[in-house]
């Protein structure tokens, strides 16, 4: 029950030492978890908070907490935030190691023991005992380890190998993002050419065979298709199985030639006395710095001489030895993603896990633990406020027409000035434009989850439907089942669907519990399903007339231009054929044969104004043709868009559409026309179809 939160972990953590806390987003899970300490719980000495932006928490009782620092090439304030520096950009932290760029370029080669670029690294013996630009960071971190509460991201956890997690509880907020049990290896062109030539020169039995996969692949990689390749193809491209076991051991890398540091050796120094010691000394030192690689060379060798590993894991996903991996290509690149025991390691070897996520489905956590979990949650009804789904734009993911961003925006402007406060959420692609200022706006996945930043705003407009790459989803999928998705795939699509939907909860939680206030509004534009999240359904038209489909936009003009014409004293909707024939002056038999002509003409006019489809129209090559379309579209035009009653605009399109303009050059005067015209002409033939 509410209030209690803190009594229910100290009387489970000791029982399970896994346990799931579900409660609702905005119930205080966070808060509470800053309010704990290790006397609190038995057999726990030091607690550790994981958060994928543990440096930037915004829960009041975490803030205090010691932060075990990552290396870094300097911090930067973004948005009131500390991100990390590019270049250019203004510290507001300096450097903590000037190793950083060497060691991600190791893991960029997948390449996890990375000590060997500490243990060379001329500043090591100050990064130990002091802290300066470029150095400091394993100085800072002892000084953490001094304190009883941490807070850390997950990529900063030590090893179980170098620490003792026996009591330690480890909190993992948001559980779904911050737990990850996956990692993946970009491989390109460079890389399969350096493989082959590596492989070429080993003494290696099944050489050639090894060869003849790597050419393949390289013509994969070729691949132009929109979404890629994925594991089923790769494999029925390249259905050669191959037995690694001793390539394994050839492909190691040798980390030792980055190790070039030289000096005199301890002997010599044992023999030597005075003076002569102390210029050994000299000598030394200068040997030691002559030799030693920094930064921006050590980063050039790891990229010319250490090979990617990354060659074993893609045979062995194609042969079946590990079934929890996944193979990719899209856009020049191969993906090669497997399963990561890290982070699962440490939590086997913790004292006890506490996970805050609302929103994880618990099959999914206890497949990334292999483990039972004890599920938590606290009673009582969430507070939340009204949800208004705007469900007439679309799936609003990454590819959006320039009029769904139109339509976007003007909701987004035109709630901004009824309410100031307002704030919203998309996708980074759309939120980086000079139109929005960055105080106004979250980021999906980074800002949408585990934040208080919009708690002060009464309208938060959340924009989109957030489902993260299909082809990542994909192979997390696999990491987690050991199952590779086909066509049509029920199980694969719910995951997939389950993924979005908590997305969706987490962010419409921003607004719910202790954040909400008194006349919050929440507008969700997206088609998705929320299921059973009460909500009220409205159309984009409905917030503002400028936010209106193009279907919308006409029937508010046709009905504009019926309302008109009835205003004028005659019911053109309800009159028989002899009254229009009267009405426009035309024989009854020439209106039933303009009926033939003006339905075609309305299709094509719905499908350029309503559904955005271009004719393909086949070039004219006839120049009396040519002449004809610029000449009539040009009469047409003029007419259209001139202060003409709809009785004058219907008699001139009678004239010119049947009589002047033949019927197969139709579509080529269209093609001509301005958005106006096209309205105008749309709305007057559709109150003729009409009646």
């Amino acid at each position: 029950a509410s209030g209690t939160r803190l009594e229910t972990w100290q009387d489970s953590l000791p029982k399970h030492r896994h346990i799931l806390d579900a409660s609702a987003t905005g119930t205080g899970k966070s808060y509470d978890a800053g309010r704990l300490r290790p006397e609190m719980i038995d057999g726990v000495e030091r607690i550790i908070y994981i958060s994928n932006d543990a440096r930037n928490v915004t829960t009041e009782t975490l803030q205090d907490w010691a932060l075990l620092p990552a290396r870094h090439n300097g911090l930067t304030k973004k948005d009131g935030k500390l991100r990390r520096a590019k270049h250019g950009d203004f510290l507001h932290t300096q450097a903590n190691c000037s190793r950083t760029g060497a060691i991600s370029a190791m893991r960029d080669k997948a390449i996890a023991d990375t000590k060997i670029i500490c243990e060379t690294c001329p500043m090591l013996n100050a990064c130990r005992g002091s802290s300066g630009d470029g150095f400091g960071f394993k100085r800072d971190r002892a000084i953490a380890f001094n304190s009883k509460t941490l807070r850390s991201h997950p990529m900063s956890l030590p090893s179980p190998e170098d620490f003792d997690y026996a009591k330690t509880l480890l909190v993992w907020e948001e559980a779904g993002q911050s737990l990850t049990t996956m990692r993946q290896i970009l491989v390109d062109v460079n890389d399969v050419d350096k493989a082959i030539a590596l492989i070429s020169r080993l003494d290696l039995a099944n050489k050639q065979q090894v060869t003849d996969v790597l050419n393949k692949l390289h013509q994969l990689l070729g691949d132009k298709s929109y979404y890629g390749l994925d594991f089923h193809q790769i494999k029925a491209a390249i259905p050669e199985i191959i037995d690694t076991v001793l390539l394994a051991d050839l492909l190691k890398p040798d980390l030792s030639i980055l190790d070039t540091v030289d000096g005199i050796a301890d002997s010599e120094f044992e023999q030597a006395n005075g003076k002569d010691k102390r210029e050994l000394a000299k000598y030394h030192a200068l040997l030691k710095r002559e030799t030693t690689l920094y930064s921006g060379e050590i980063e050039k060798k790891i990229e010319r001489e250490i090979l990617k590993q990354w060659l074993v894991e893609f045979l062995d996903i194609l042969s079946g030895t590990i079934t929890h991996g996944d193979l990719h290509i899209h856009n020049e690149k191969l993906t090669v993603s497997i399963a990561d025991s890290r982070l699962r390691d440490i939590a086997d070897r913790a004292a006890a896990n506490l996970y805050l996520d609302a929103t994880i489905n618990l099959a999914d956590l206890e497949m990334r633990l292999n483990t039972s979990v004890h599920t938590i949650r606290q009673s009582g009804v969430l507070v939340m406020p009204p949800i208004y789904q705007v469900s007439n734009l679309g799936r609003l993911g990454m590819q959006r027409r320039e009029k769904q961003t139109n339509r976007v925006d003007a909701i987004i402007n035109h709630l901004t000035q009824l309410d100031p406060t307002t704030q919203f959420i998309d996708f980074k692609k759309f939120t980086k434009s000079e139109k929005f200022l960055s105080a106004n706006y979250g980021v999906w996945f980074r800002d949408s989850r585990g934040s208080n930043d919009f708690k002060f705003a009464k309208t938060l407009v959340i924009v989109g439907t957030p489902c993260a790459n299909i082809a990542m989803l994909r192979a997390e999928y696999v990491a987690l089942t050991g199952l590779h998705p086909v066509d049509q795939d029920l199980d694969f699509a719910a995951f997939v669907d389950r993924h979005i939907f908590a997305n969706v909860q987490q962010c419409l939680g921003r607004k719910s519990g202790d954040r909400y206030h008194a006349g919050d509004k929440i507008y969700f534009l997206s088609d998705f399903d929320l299921g059973d999240i009460p909500h009220v359904q409205i159309k984009a038209g409905e917030i503002t007339a400028k936010a209106m489909s193009n279907l919308e936009l006409l029937q508010a003009k046709v009905t504009e231009v019926i309302n008109s014409v009835t205003d004028g004293g005659f019911d053109l909707i309800n009159a028989s054929e002899r009254q229009l024939s009267e009405y426009f002056g035309i024989s009854r038999g020439a209106l039933i044969n303009h009926f033939e002509w003006i339905k075609p003409l309305l299709e094509s006019l719905y499908n350029k104004l309503i559904q955005d489809f271009n004719d393909n129209l086949i070039s004219l090559t006839n120049q009396s043709d040519l002449d004809a379309v610029e000449s009539l579209a040009g009469m047409t035009e003029f007419f259209l868009t001139s202060d003409l009653s709809l009785k004058e605009t219907l008699v001139c399109i009678f004239e010119f559409f049947a009589q002047h303009i033949p019927r197969y050059l139709h579509d080529y005067v269209l093609a001509k026309l301005s958005i106006a015209a096209l309205d105008k002409l749309f709305s007057a033939l559709a109150v003729v179809a009409i009646a």
